[in-house]
């Protein structure tokens, strides 16, 4: 896989997604709110994006470097998560990860090829759920998924900094 190189010189739109109702679902919404605990440079913007749809299009219009969390159904027992780059050879992919709810990132993306909109530079990481079951909260193991994230978000931010974020206390 190519390496997201996060560019400290332009704003980063950090989105997650997911239905917290529906326990694993709300993954990528839990990860943007364990990194709200973070001091974050003020040209990187948390977003909390719920079960957004196609108006995801319009935000990301307005960025030129992304990272986007979400539950997705990864074939597969192994991997507690997948992180991969948005390029055109994912582009020429049907549907390699499927969102774990209606709203899919694969068709935003596809979308805005197909209208000819820039697609910004993009790491998206997503998370298998182990469950569906309607309640609030992760599992323990998606928990601990969204940590292991949680911090190579933040390793990946640092890198480039010149001033390092300060953990919670």
């Amino acid at each position: 896989m190519d390496k997201f190189i996060y560019d400290p010189n332009k704003p980063l739109f950090i989105g997650g997604f997911g239905n917290i109702l529906l326990s694993d679902d709300g993954a990528g919404v839990n990860i943007i709110q364990k990194l709200t605990d973070y001091s974050i440079n003020k040209d990187i913007s948390l977003f909390d994006g719920g079960t957004r749809g196609l108006d995801l299009i319009d935000l990301l219009y307005h960025f030129e470097q992304v990272i986007l969390i979400d539950a997705m159904l990864i074939p597969g027992n192994n991997a507690s998560y997948k992180e991969f780059l948005i390029t055109n050879s994912y582009l020429q992919i049907q549907n390699p990860f499927l969102s774990a709810h209606h709203f899919n990132l694969n068709t935003v993306f596809h979308l805005m090829d197909a209208l000819h909109i820039k697609i910004p530079y993009c790491l998206v990481f997503g998370i298998k759920p182990i469950s569906f079951e309607p309640r609030i909260g992760l599992s323990p193991e998606v928990d601990k998924t969204c940590d292991v994230i949680v911090e190579k978000i933040i390793d990946l931010i640092n890198i480039n900094l010149k001033e390092v974020l300060c953990k919670p206390q």
